[in-house]
């Protein structure tokens, strides 16, 4: 608020800027063009279809698609431009003002009592249960999104929140609707049942997002198997504010539990069979999110508790000591493990067999 540190702060950005090697890459002249000709769009647009972008460079004379594609990635690794490509919706659109992609995503992640809907108007244009839905269970049907959204790249949008892991299909409805954690306030007060891993960012930081995002992957692990088997039909999770209860599979139930103050995320299994790759599960998603939205500045210390003892040992102490059921001689090394990056959101869920 009183602006202390900011020049000092302002200054150390530039000697890291300078220092970068690829301030002194030459970029060729057709590429200066082909930026000068997108952004003069922006009073008329905030994004562009990359068929239209791809006229541009015809225009000025950036003539194979390699050197299309290799320009539009240098402008998006410099903040020029946002051009996404991890799904064919997303690369259909290059985004060349980025308060639009802001503005957008907060219509719908927002705080219903500072940023209140006119209930009114919504209730007149028949959305008044889904508005209500929305705010108590941050479930959002396709109709109010269409709504907030003006009908405008609605699907862009869609996969966009989803590959960020702001939202999970949730298919426990005849109708489908899209699970969004962070606008959930309702707490849990019942018990929590199982045996318990603890993943403890007590040491660095945990943010606000990350719980939220690791609902959407459990959420979403659940949707693509039930999917691909027509005979599982898990029971609908039950989702609060800091915490979770999911099935896995017939009567294996997790319960997800955040500690703000104590910058924890618990895990509770209560099939303690299944313990050891429930864990492994938990811990490739952290690893996901941590690769794919956090640009890997997590760091956590993974907590196993002995049943025996209630006591909670560090994974590596109780690796060392074979703690039952995480880890048997027999089992050490067995468990298949679950590759976090590199691989698409699809794929990533899709590897995960219990």
């Amino acid at each position: 608020k009183t602006g202390e540190g900011v020049d000092a702060l302002r200054m150390k950005i530039e000697q890291v800027v300078r220092a970068d090697p690829v301030v002194d890459q030459e970029v060729s002249m057709k590429w200066i063009l082909l930026l000068d000709e997108i952004l003069s769009k922006r009073k008329s647009s905030s994004y562009l279809l990359l068929k239209d972008v791809q006229r541009i460079a015809k225009d000025v004379e950036i003539s194979t698609h390699k050197e299309f594609e290799l320009a539009l990635s240098l402008l998006h690794d410099r903040g020029m431009l946002i051009h996404l490509t991890a799904t064919e919706i997303l690369k259909n659109i290059v985004i060349i003002n980025p308060q639009w992609l802001i503005d957008s995503l907060t219509k719908v992640i927002r705080d219903d009592i500072l940023h209140r809907f006119n209930e009114g108007e919504f209730a007149r244009v028949g959305l008044k249960e889904d508005l209500k839905r929305l705010f108590e269970y941050g479930l959002a049907s396709r109709d109010i999104l269409e709504y907030v959204w003006d009908q405008e790249q609605v699907d862009f949008l869609l996969d966009l929140m989803e590959r960020t892991l702001l939202l999970s299909k949730w298919k426990f409805k005849e109708e489908l609707l899209y699970l969004i954690p962070s606008l959930i306030k309702g707490n849990f007060e019942g018990s929590l049942v199982g045996i318990r891993c603890v993943f403890d960012f007590s040491q660095s930081f945990l943010p606000f997002g990350v719980f939220q995002r690791l609902i959407c992957l459990l959420v979403g692990r659940i949707s693509i198997h039930k999917d691909k088997d027509k005979a599982y039909r898990p029971r609908e999770p039950q989702i609060y504010k800091h915490f979770a209860s999911v099935e896995f599979q017939p009567r294996n139930v997790l319960q997800i539990s955040e500690d703000v103050n104590e910058r924890q995320i618990s895990v509770y299994i209560k099939n303690t069979d299944l313990a050891a790759s429930c864990f492994e599960i938990v811990q490739s998603m952290l690893q996901k999110l941590n690769f794919d939205v956090m640009g890997t500045g997590l760091r956590w210390e993974t907590l196993l508790e002995n049943p025996a003892s209630g006591e909670l040992f560090s994974y590596e102490s109780a690796k060392q000591q074979s703690v039952i059921p995480w880890f048997r001689n027999s089992d050490i090394g067995t468990i298949k493990p679950i590759s976090a990056s590199n691989v698409s959101l699809e794929q990533f869920l899709d590897q995960i067999v219990l």
